[in-house]
Order: C-alpha cells, then structure tokens, then sequence
C-alpha cells in the first residue's frame, strides 16, 4: 500500500543510521505501521512486547554496532519494496536481513 509515512519513516531510518545513531523508535513505528492493515491485534500486542524486550537487551548485550544499524537501516527499505510489491519472497529475504544483526547480538 502506498502510505506517506512509511516512506517518511525509512527516510528516517537511513538519515539516523548515516549518522551511526540508534533509531530505535522510528524502527518500532515502522513495523507497527506496516503491521496495522493486518487487522491483527494478536500479532500487533506480540511485536509491541518483542520491542519492548528488544530495546531493554540490546544495550545490555553491547550492541548493535553502526555497520548493523546500516544494514537493518537498507533491510527497511527493501521490506517496504517487497510488500508494496506482493514479493512474498523479497520480503521475507529483507526481514531476515534486518533481524540477523540481532540474531549475532544474542548468539
């Protein structure tokens, strides 16, 4: 779907990230706002308590470095190429880009 603010928001992202700073509440409005057509609230309260977790370990676990903040930052953009597209596979391929920075924080 075409929808102003995502666009804003991966701009966002990859300004912030450019600058090797955290961009963490532009990362967590943007997968809310990608979420929401989805219409479910199961999912929508899973991924708000996955950021929750997310934000308070991350930090604790010495990360994420700048080089992952650009590549999460470029997995944004690819994301929202993907399902503006219909690109199930694209977007899974991004969404495994974007979390792998922090599957390497955690393991």
């Amino acid at each position: 779907r075409q929808d102003p603010e995502l666009d804003t928001l991966v701009e966002e992202i990859e300004e912030i990230a450019s600058k090797r700073e955290l961009f963490t509440d532009q990362d967590r409005r943007f997968h809310m706002r990608l979420l929401e057509p989805l219409d479910n609230h199961l999912f929508l309260h899973l991924t708000e308590a996955f950021w929750a977790v997310h934000t308070l370990t991350v930090p604790l676990l010495d990360g994420p470095r700048s080089e992952d903040m650009l590549s999460a930052a470029k997995a944004h953009r690819s994301m929202l190429r993907a399902a503006r597209a219909g690109d199930a596979q694209a977007y899974r391929q991004a969404t495994a880009q974007h979390y792998a920075p922090l599957l390497a924080t955690l393991t």
